[in-house]
Protein backbone atom coordinates (compact mmCIF):
# COMPACT_ATOMS: atom_id res chain seq x y z
CA UNK A 1 0.00 0.00 0.00
CA UNK A 2 1.91 3.10 -1.30
CA UNK A 3 -0.35 5.80 1.12
CA UNK A 4 0.91 3.99 4.16
CA UNK A 5 4.29 5.48 3.80
CA UNK A 6 3.40 8.56 2.60
CA UNK A 7 1.83 9.81 5.98
CA UNK A 8 5.17 11.41 7.16
CA UNK A 9 5.66 13.77 4.38
CA UNK A 10 4.80 17.62 5.18
CA UNK A 11 3.58 19.20 2.00
CA UNK A 12 0.88 17.19 2.15
CA UNK A 13 -1.08 19.16 4.24
CA UNK A 14 -0.77 22.05 1.25
CA UNK A 15 -3.90 23.41 -0.76
CA UNK A 16 -2.21 22.42 -4.22
CA UNK A 17 0.49 19.77 -4.93
CA UNK A 18 2.62 19.01 -8.20
CA UNK A 19 3.05 15.89 -9.01
CA UNK A 20 5.54 15.55 -12.03
CA UNK A 21 5.29 11.75 -13.54
CA UNK A 22 8.11 11.11 -16.20
CA UNK A 23 6.18 9.99 -18.57
CA UNK A 24 2.95 10.60 -20.85
CA UNK A 25 2.01 6.84 -21.59
CA UNK A 26 -1.52 7.51 -19.88
CA UNK A 27 -1.80 3.89 -18.13
CA UNK A 28 1.29 5.62 -16.07
CA UNK A 29 -0.08 9.13 -15.45
CA UNK A 30 -3.35 7.39 -14.13
CA UNK A 31 -1.94 5.03 -12.05
CA UNK A 32 -0.28 8.23 -10.05
CA UNK A 33 -2.77 10.33 -10.24
CA UNK A 34 -5.10 7.25 -8.27
CA UNK A 35 -2.07 6.60 -5.72
CA UNK A 36 -2.60 10.92 -4.93
CA UNK A 37 -6.58 10.60 -5.68
CA UNK A 38 -6.58 7.56 -2.70
CA UNK A 39 -4.51 9.73 -0.02
CA UNK A 40 -7.00 10.26 2.78
CA UNK A 41 -5.03 13.47 3.64
CA UNK A 42 -5.13 14.82 0.16
CA UNK A 43 -8.84 14.72 -0.11
CA UNK A 44 -8.75 18.74 0.63
CA UNK A 45 -5.92 19.26 -1.83
CA UNK A 46 -6.21 20.18 -5.21
CA UNK A 47 -3.63 17.36 -6.79
CA UNK A 48 -1.90 18.07 -10.30
CA UNK A 49 -0.68 15.58 -12.28
CA UNK A 50 1.48 16.37 -15.08
CA UNK A 51 3.21 13.99 -17.04
CA UNK A 52 6.62 14.62 -18.96
CA UNK A 53 8.53 12.57 -21.53
CA UNK A 54 11.61 11.08 -20.23
CA UNK A 55 14.30 8.42 -21.20
CA UNK A 56 15.68 6.18 -18.87
CA UNK A 57 18.90 5.22 -20.71
CA UNK A 58 18.61 1.64 -19.83
CA UNK A 59 16.70 -1.08 -22.71
CA UNK A 60 13.47 -0.56 -23.44
CA UNK A 61 12.35 -3.26 -21.37
CA UNK A 62 14.18 -3.90 -18.23
CA UNK A 63 15.13 -7.54 -16.68
CA UNK A 64 15.94 -7.30 -12.81
CA UNK A 65 15.09 -4.68 -10.03
CA UNK A 66 18.36 -2.80 -10.70
CA UNK A 67 18.02 -2.26 -13.65
CA UNK A 68 14.68 -0.55 -13.30
CA UNK A 69 16.08 1.42 -10.28
CA UNK A 70 18.51 2.57 -12.58
CA UNK A 71 16.24 3.88 -14.89
CA UNK A 72 13.96 5.28 -12.74
CA UNK A 73 16.83 7.76 -11.34
CA UNK A 74 17.74 8.22 -15.53
CA UNK A 75 14.04 9.42 -15.92
CA UNK A 76 14.52 12.19 -12.89
CA UNK A 77 17.89 13.21 -13.78
CA UNK A 78 16.63 13.71 -17.62
CA UNK A 79 13.73 15.36 -16.66
CA UNK A 80 16.01 17.55 -14.16
CA UNK A 81 18.57 18.39 -16.79
CA UNK A 82 15.95 19.27 -19.42
CA UNK A 83 12.83 20.49 -17.33
CA UNK A 84 14.68 22.30 -14.21
CA UNK A 85 11.99 24.66 -14.23
CA UNK A 86 9.13 21.67 -13.53
CA UNK A 87 11.10 20.15 -11.73
CA UNK A 88 11.73 22.80 -8.75
CA UNK A 89 8.07 23.76 -8.64
CA UNK A 90 7.25 19.80 -8.13
CA UNK A 91 5.79 18.64 -4.58
CA UNK A 92 6.75 15.22 -6.09
CA UNK A 93 8.47 13.41 -9.24
CA UNK A 94 7.30 10.10 -10.13
CA UNK A 95 9.18 7.36 -12.33
CA UNK A 96 7.23 4.43 -13.32
CA UNK A 97 9.72 1.40 -14.76
CA UNK A 98 7.83 -1.45 -15.68
CA UNK A 99 10.53 -4.53 -15.27
CA UNK A 100 10.46 -8.00 -15.82
CA UNK A 101 11.41 -10.43 -13.52
CA UNK A 102 13.27 -13.74 -15.11
CA UNK A 103 11.11 -16.87 -15.63
CA UNK A 104 11.50 -19.18 -12.95
CA UNK A 105 9.30 -22.60 -12.21
CA UNK A 106 6.55 -20.84 -12.89
CA UNK A 107 6.70 -17.42 -15.44
CA UNK A 108 8.04 -14.88 -15.98
CA UNK A 109 6.34 -11.56 -13.95
CA UNK A 110 5.94 -7.78 -15.35
CA UNK A 111 6.13 -5.72 -12.22
CA UNK A 112 6.19 -2.34 -11.87
CA UNK A 113 8.94 0.19 -9.99
CA UNK A 114 7.22 3.48 -8.33
CA UNK A 115 10.05 5.51 -7.06
CA UNK A 116 8.26 9.21 -5.43
CA UNK A 117 10.58 11.73 -4.56
CA UNK A 118 9.45 14.70 -2.22
CA UNK A 119 10.28 17.90 -1.63
CA UNK A 120 13.39 17.03 0.70
CA UNK A 121 14.27 14.34 -2.14
CA UNK A 122 12.86 11.89 0.56
CA UNK A 123 12.42 8.65 -1.98
CA UNK A 124 9.79 5.93 -1.09
CA UNK A 125 10.55 2.81 -3.30
CA UNK A 126 7.56 -0.01 -4.40
CA UNK A 127 7.39 -2.70 -6.14
CA UNK A 128 4.19 -4.37 -7.54
CA UNK A 129 3.49 -7.51 -6.89
CA UNK A 130 3.70 -8.12 -10.57
CA UNK A 131 1.74 -10.00 -13.06
CA UNK A 132 2.31 -13.34 -14.73
CA UNK A 133 3.19 -13.05 -18.76
CA UNK A 134 3.26 -15.60 -20.83
CA UNK A 135 6.54 -17.28 -21.48
CA UNK A 136 5.82 -16.75 -24.67
CA UNK A 137 6.15 -12.65 -24.64
CA UNK A 138 8.64 -12.86 -22.93
CA UNK A 139 11.10 -14.75 -25.17
CA UNK A 140 9.27 -12.70 -28.02
CA UNK A 141 10.50 -9.51 -26.28
CA UNK A 142 13.68 -11.22 -25.78
CA UNK A 143 14.34 -12.92 -29.26
CA UNK A 144 12.82 -10.47 -31.95
CA UNK A 145 15.62 -7.00 -31.01
CA UNK A 146 17.88 -9.14 -28.68
CA UNK A 147 19.27 -7.57 -25.39
CA UNK A 148 20.35 -4.16 -24.68
CA UNK A 149 23.75 -3.32 -25.70
CA UNK A 150 24.69 -2.75 -21.79
CA UNK A 151 23.15 -5.84 -20.74
CA UNK A 152 20.00 -4.45 -18.81
CA UNK A 153 17.42 -6.20 -20.99
CA UNK A 154 15.07 -6.74 -24.20
CA UNK A 155 15.05 -3.63 -27.06
CA UNK A 156 11.66 -4.47 -27.55
CA UNK A 157 8.45 -4.34 -24.60
CA UNK A 158 6.00 -6.52 -23.45
CA UNK A 159 3.65 -3.90 -24.66
CA UNK A 160 4.74 -3.92 -28.28
CA UNK A 161 4.96 -7.37 -28.54
CA UNK A 162 1.21 -7.55 -27.42
CA UNK A 163 0.42 -4.60 -29.56
CA UNK A 164 1.77 -6.68 -32.69
CA UNK A 165 -0.19 -9.59 -31.45
CA UNK A 166 -3.41 -7.80 -31.23
CA UNK A 167 -2.75 -6.53 -34.84
CA UNK A 168 -1.87 -10.13 -36.00
CA UNK A 169 -5.56 -11.80 -34.36
CA UNK A 170 -7.17 -8.81 -36.04
CA UNK A 171 -5.50 -9.63 -39.76
CA UNK A 172 -6.42 -13.17 -39.16
CA UNK A 173 -9.96 -12.25 -38.15
CA UNK A 174 -9.63 -13.98 -34.86
CA UNK A 175 -12.47 -12.88 -32.40
CA UNK A 176 -11.73 -12.79 -28.56
CA UNK A 177 -9.15 -12.99 -25.65
CA UNK A 178 -9.48 -16.74 -25.68
CA UNK A 179 -7.59 -17.08 -29.41
CA UNK A 180 -4.46 -15.11 -27.35
CA UNK A 181 -3.71 -18.30 -25.53
CA UNK A 182 -3.49 -20.49 -27.94
CA UNK A 183 0.39 -21.56 -28.32
CA UNK A 184 2.01 -17.74 -30.12
CA UNK A 185 3.28 -19.89 -33.48
CA UNK A 186 -0.17 -20.56 -34.61
CA UNK A 187 -0.79 -17.10 -34.23
CA UNK A 188 1.99 -15.31 -35.68
CA UNK A 189 2.25 -17.98 -38.45
CA UNK A 190 0.64 -16.34 -41.78
CA UNK A 191 -0.99 -18.71 -44.25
Amino acid sequence: NLNQSLESIQCLSKKNILVLVTSTHPQEVTAVRQIFAEHPVLKNTHVSIEGIQSHSRIASQPLGLDNAQKGAKSRIEFIKKNHDHRFQQADFIVPIENFFTPPNVYSPRKHAFILIIDQARQAFRYVSDGIEIYPEFYDLALDSQGLSEDGTGANHTVREVFAEMICVVELLGLKGREKLTAPLYSIVELP
